[in-house]
């Protein structure tokens, strides 16, 4: 099974048509008491939206040292989010981070160095170890835009059996090649044993809560 170009612009088209970033991705039953983790924190949007709403403790997680500064100007005052300046993986070490105007994405490096002007290194580390060191028992809101890392981090937790641990999933997957339907599909078989999804644009953004 191919997803196509045309199967993503309907999908984005249906989402905006929906009102999705604002209908959807911040209906959660969260409080102060909640933790959230924004994986992928960009420039802050989301980490903002939901510090206006809910006040609910925020773990952020930006490799990308200028988002990460943006972010830690905009958030100086916010003693509830958290900034991090590393990715999470499944595993610790450095991807390559490449910032086009088409989407920026994560490589494996070669011989240790970026491969091109427009890319750099960061840091990733482990999500499961992430997890256990944060001293953190329940994620109510686990929120995932990494550029195709999401793989990785949704096998990480499943292969440490943390998905019990985590009320909300909001992902965006990224396909990647077709393997991406392949690996998807058992994503979900897997997160349906504890998960019910909630709503789904497919290669856009899905949402999946705990039974």
């Amino acid at each position: 099974m191919k997803f196509t170009q045309s199967d993503q612009d309907r999908e984005v088209k249906r989402w905006f048509a929906d009102g999705g970033d604002l209908r959807f991705r911040f209906d959660y039953d969260l409080n102060e008491e909640s933790v959230v983790f924004d994986l992928g924190g960009y420039q802050g949007w989301f980490a903002e939206r939901i510090n206006e709403r809910f006040k609910s403790k925020i773990y952020v997680f930006e490799p990308y040292i200028p988002f990460y500064e943006d972010m830690n100007a905009k958030f100086k005052e916010e003693s509830n989010i958290k900034l991090f300046n590393y990715g999470l993986s499944n595993v610790n070490g450095n991807l390559e981070f490449v910032k086009s105007n088409d989407g920026s994405h994560l490589l494996e490096c070669e011989n240790g160095k970026p491969t091109n002007d427009n890319s750099e290194l960061v840091e990733i580390k482990s999500f499961s170890e992430t997890y256990k060191s944060l001293c953190i028992d329940t994620i109510d809101l686990l929120k995932i835009n990494v550029e195709g890392a999401e793989y990785a981090i949704m096998k990480d937790i499943f292969e440490n059996n943390l998905q019990s641990k985590i009320r909300n999933f909001q992902i965006q997957f990224h396909y990647l090649s077709e393997k991406s339907i392949d690996d998807l599909s058992l994503i979900r078989k897997e997160l349906s044993k504890t998960h019910i999804q909630k709503w789904n644009y497919e290669f856009v953004w899905e949402s999946w809560e705990l039974k």
